[in-house]
């Protein structure tokens, strides 16, 4: 009984298998119900002389009608989205009143035979019967079970009927009826298996193809077929979700310091965490790289979906423990809610992209939810980037310029360093922390550096020999191998000696790719400049990059002599650096200085190169000669000037945290 139980069970285990069986059926209902309702017109026109009119008239009317009827029943639903139980229940009710409908026109057909008296119309309904059996099985040939029903509860009997008649004709009918039935079994048997296995495979393939093979999570093309589908769900009661975007801070340095098997450990070990502390109604995926997608279910409440956020933020910051090292990451979020930033996947993820940007600027290592603030500042970014593109660069950048200061030889300026600004017709002066970000992501970069580099190298030709630049390049211009050929031009045409320049790289730059980096910094170091790191200790691994990279100068971030006063811990973190430094051979300069305190702190720390507000706001190139002029002779200290406010926009500087210079943001370095 059991095995005669399985051979007739409708299998259900598999719901891809009954979702794929009841899409083919659907496909198959219009052809099925169309033979059977032909066939039973037909038959009944032919036997109308012969058989009752109840019989050729009503009860073919009969059937027709419930063909018919369900004919709109499955138009109605075909669209209907079932979850898996509806799934499984449609199934076995497809085969059920498959079965019912089947027993219904095989009555009729008997009772038609036995009242047809001649042979020729005897033979006919025995030809529809076997017209429309076989060509329910075709229509069913994927749906085992039914098909086998069919054969064995109306061929089969029908068959056997036949066999029985005292008239030969009926009897070879019969038989050919019973041969037809095993064929079809046969048939519908291999068909069936192999339509299971084509399904079993496809899905497969789709699990697959919308999975990431690295972490196991779902992949960007997937992520985004779900924000979809919830598009398409919430179309009309607007009910809110959340698109979400991660980012690994730090992960670029494992990868180059540890290799990128070591990396994919880590983005593994990330996903993992992420798993963990999320729980129902979020969707982990991974977008590419060290970037995740995260998608939120419910968004109605603002501060549960930050503190979804800062769970995951606070997980990733812990210290990961993976085979060859022991790493510290953090990881930056950003939040774009639907309907509330826009009711496209593309403008959500662009919304929660710059979430991101914002949060990895000002809120690293937190989540950030986009709101109008947001929207504000694109705008005005947008407006920023079209009046740059088309700015006469010539005439609208200029220079100021900032002093280094030696203490040890009482306040002898050994260079300056160029810092950009931009006085636009349309939006007057822009400050540096604005537009040279704007120009980063817009590739304007180039056009920028090159023109304002021939500038500071036209203004330091004109000062004394001993007074170098310092002029800072981009990451765009560390990356791009065009860039750094015409930088080397722009030198060798300068006609000014490549020992009195100065190439200030941030580590933030670096990040972006190191080995392309460490090329174009020894480049330049072959050509004869000096290379500076700036704004150590902002960046995530200062040694490493100390130890890599050809230097001559580390300048120390102002943020490290910030209450350097009443700190001791930043008394002995600058005076490891400038230990540091010294045991390298490395010149040590300290940014951000700007009182007497300060300097005597450091002086006592053992750090005699210094630049800040104490010495010299920047300064225009006019008020730089006047500055030197006032030393009767280079080597003699020269003066503290403080310019007034009127005349440069060094308050620009200082709001940026720190210099902002010609071609590099040093407040924030974004991403391309």
């Amino acid at each position: 009984m059991r095995v005669l139980r399985n051979f007739f069970a409708v299998e259900t285990n598999d719901i891809e298998l009954v979702r794929a069986l009841l899409t083919n059926f659907n496909k198959q209902i219009p052809l099925l119900y169309f033979v059977l309702c032909t066939n039973a017109a037909l038959c009944a026109v032919a036997t109308y002389r012969e058989a009752p009119r109840g019989l050729t008239v009503a009860v073919p009317s009969v059937l027709i009608g419930i063909c018919v009827l369900r004919m709109l029943v499955w138009l109605r639903a075909r669209r209907v989205v079932l979850d898996d139980r509806q799934a499984v229940r449609r199934l076995k009710g497809v085969v059920k009143l498959g079965l019912g409908i089947g027993v219904l026109f095989l009555g009729w057909y008997f009772a038609l035979f036995e009242a047809t008296q001649s042979l020729g119309g005897r033979m006919l309904v025995l030809l529809s019967i076997a017209l429309m059996t076989s060509s329910c099985m075709a229509c069913l040939l994927h749906l085992r079970a039914a098909s086998r029903m069919l054969a064995f509860t109306l061929m089969c009997p029908a068959a056997v009927y036949m066999l029985f008649d005292p008239n030969l004709y009926v009897v070879i009918v019969g038989v050919s009826m019973l041969l037809v039935v095993m064929a079809m079994i046969v048939i519908t048997t291999i068909t069936a298996r192999d339509f299971e296995k084509m399904v079993r495979l496809s899905h497969e393939n789709t699990r697959l193809a919308n999975l990431d093979s690295l972490t196991g999570l779902p992949n960007r093309r997937r992520f985004f077929e779900c924000v979809e589908t919830e598009l398409i769900a919430r179309r009309h009661d607007r009910r809110p979700f959340a698109l979400g975007v991660l980012d690994v801070d730090g992960f670029k340095s494992v990868n180059d310091v540890f290799g990128h098997v070591t990396g994919d450990q880590l983005l593994v070990q990330v996903g993992h965490r992420m798993q963990r502390v999320v729980g129902d109604g979020v969707m982990i995926a991974r977008l590419g790289g060290d970037e995740f997608g995260i998608l939120v279910l419910d968004a109605r409440d603002e501060a549960a979906l930050l503190a979804c956020g800062q769970r995951i933020c606070a997980e990733i910051n812990q210290p990961i423990t993976l085979r060859d090292a022991v790493v510290n990451v953090s990881a930056s979020m950003g939040f774009a809610v639907f309907p509330v930033v826009g009711d496209h996947s593309e403008l959500l993820y662009e919304r929660a992209d710059y979430a991101l940007y914002h949060a990895k600027d000002k809120k690293r290592g937190q989540p950030v939810i986009f709101s109008d603030v947001h929207e504000v500042e694109i705008r005005q970014r947008g407006r920023l980037e079209q009046c740059l593109r088309k700015a006469d660069l010539d005439n609208e950048l200029s220079l100021h310029f900032q002093p280094l200061i030696d203490v040890a030889r009482g306040g002898v300026p050994t260079s300056f360093e160029a810092l950009a600004r931009w006085n636009s017709p349309e939006l007057g002066a822009v400050s540096p922390a604005d537009f040279i970000g704007v120009a980063e992501r817009s590739d304007l970069i180039h056009r920028i550096t090159h023109t304002l580099l021939r500038r500071a190298l036209s203004a330091v030709a004109t000062w004394p020999e001993r007074i170098g630049i310092a002029f800072n390049l981009s990451m765009r211009d560390l990356v791009s191998s065009d860039s750094i050929a015409t930088i080397v031009q722009i030198v060798r045409e300068s006609g000014v000696a490549p020992g009195r320049i100065e190439f200030e790289i941030t580590e933030s730059a670096l990040m972006a790719d190191f080995n392309l980096a460490l090329q174009s910094v020894q480049t330049l170091r072959a050509l004869g400049t000096h290379i500076s790191l700036d704004d150590f200790g902002t960046g995530y691994s200062s040694l490493s990059h100390v130890h890599r990279l050809p230097l001559d100068k580390i300048k120390v971030d102002r943020s490290f002599i910030t209450d350097i006063e009443s700190r001791a811990t930043g008394k002995d973190i600058l005076r490891t650096v400038i230990d540091l430094c010294q045991n390298l051979n490395i010149e040590c300069v300290v940014e951000g200085t700007e009182t007497a305190e300060q300097i005597e702190i450091l002086k006592d720390l053992g750090c005699n190169m210094m630049q800040g507000y104490y010495f010299a706001k920047p300064m225009t190139i006019e008020r730089v000669e006047a500055y030197l002029s006032r030393g009767s002779e280079i080597g003699t200290a020269l003066p503290i000037v403080v310019p007034s406010a009127s005349l440069d926009t060094g308050s620009a500087d200082r709001s940026a945290g720190a210099a902002v210079t010609v071609a590099a943001s040093k407040a924030a370095a974004s991403p391309a």
